[in-house]
């Protein structure tokens, strides 16, 4: 019956997929939130249009969801994005058949529909990554239907990359690594298009339509309160308040040794005066002229999920969010007694996150399983790493969501290799 209304294995897999992610989010109604999730609600409720997790976030969370009262509708939508850019990616890096069995494992996994259904920016920002590195693989333009949704998925994903500061600046690093590599007329036609498209939503999301800023100033600087706060806390120099911070606090409110791995506890970042501080670079730029080695030591401590090699043992991260946490609005999951059990699954891979959330280890995997076939998803690992080199160096605390596209590609490559290898075994036998 299916067969006869769709005519591509693509489109009977992306339905299966669909379904499945469908049935999920039932399960776990109305989705899954975060304290970010009901930063963002609270905010378009009060129709505040805030740069603190993005404009075009903002902007998507508040007509989606009906000015932030049906939250459940951007759960669902952002879910089904994800799964959509997942089944493109995968059936342009294998051959139909393969790509079918690899995409319905990969959309059966808790890491998939877990975190499809969490209100974040970072699955629509993912399922960009994804879409726009599916037009730079041979697979995409031997798959007539793949092509058909050239425009499509060129112009989603441009716009969905803008929905996390890192986006453009992740997509535009990989175009740098990868035109090294590659210099097709045919490619450079992709960055521009992408680029701009991505600069045209950012601009006109900000400044016209919310007319403010597309930088949050204090979130920009985040990275770098953190470790100026695990400095002090560590080297207690008095005098670096008062010589490079205006003298505004106090030694014991700026320093936090929480910052140098987590979530910074100065007091000073509670305080309004903290909000109209503009020296923090120069404070941190003396830091590094001071003590480069601290700086560096910091971000491998904080982000060593990043790297390949592990620096202090297994990094252990936050992962898959699983549940809704307090709050104002009376979001509360309608089937308790089954969401309970199936958060079982979410609760299973969070306990391996040490391995499943690795994203070094899968971006080392990703190299290994293409080291035999260079010229076909050079840019996958230029994203890959791209992405880890901006998160190492600005995000302020580690967080496996950031990495979720390089997580997600690591463990798609990996069930195509493992099932590939199945089916040529069986063909031989």
């Amino acid at each position: 019956m299916i067969k006869f209304f769709l005519n591509s294995r693509l489109e009977r897999t992306l339905l299966r997929c669909i379904f499945i992610q469908i049935l999920i989010w039932i399960i776990f109604y109305p989705g899954l939130y975060s304290k970010d999730s009901f930063e963002v609600l609270n905010s378009v409720r009060n129709g505040l249009i805030s740069n603190t997790h993005t404009v075009q976030w903002a902007l998507f969370v508040k007509y989606i969801s009906l000015d932030g009262y049906y939250p459940q509708i951007v759960t669902l939508l952002s879910s089904i994005i994800l799964i959509y850019s997942i089944v493109i990616f995968t059936y342009s890096i294998f051959e139909n058949s393969l790509a079918s069995k690899v995409a319905t494992l990969v959309c059966a996994s808790p890491l998939v529909w877990g975190m499809g259904i969490t209100l974040w920016h970072d699955i629509p920002t993912t399922s960009g990554f994804l879409l726009i590195a599916s037009l730079f693989t041979k697979e995409y333009n031997k798959n007539s239907f793949l092509t058909s949704l050239t425009i499509i998925n060129l112009v989603l994903g441009s716009v969905l990359i803008t929905f996390r500061p890192n986006g453009l600046p992740t997509l535009i690093l990989a175009y740098g690594f990868f035109f090294i590599v590659n210099r097709s007329k045919k490619y450079i036609k992709i960055y521009l298009k992408t680029t701009g498209i991505s600069l045209v939503i950012i601009v006109f999301s900000s400044f016209i339509l919310a007319s403010t800023s597309p930088i949050n100033k204090i979130k920009s600087q985040e990275w770098m309160v953190n470790d100026i706060s695990c400095y002090l806390s560590k080297y207690q120099d008095k005098k670096f308040v008062s010589k490079n911070l205006n003298n505004i606090g106090t030694l014991e409110l700026w320093a936090s040794e929480y910052a140098c791995d987590f979530l910074n506890s100065a007091e000073i970042t509670k305080l309004k005066t903290f909000e109209e501080l503009e020296n923090i670079p120069n404070a941190w730029f003396e830091i590094l002229r001071k003590d480069p080695g601290f700086i560096i030591k910091t971000h491998l401590n904080r982000h060593s999920y990043l790297l390949p090699i592990p620096v202090n043992g297994l990094p252990d991260v936050p992962f898959i969010h699983s549940n809704i946490e307090q709050n104002n609005l009376d979001i509360s999951h309608k089937f308790t007694a089954i969401s309970d059990v199936f958060r079982n699954f979410l609760r299973a891979y969070n306990y391996f996150n040490e391995i499943f959330a690795w994203s070094g280890l899968w971006l080392l995997i990703i190299a290994l399983i293409l080291i035999n076939q260079p010229q076909r998803q050079y840019f996958v690992v230029c994203l890959s790493v791209s992405l880890s080199l901006i998160l190492f160096i600005f995000a302020p605390i580690p967080d496996a969501r950031y990495a979720l596209f390089t997580i997600l590609v690591g463990q798609i490559m990996s069930i195509g290799f493992v099932v590939q290898n199945l089916l040529a075994k069986n063909l031989k036998n």
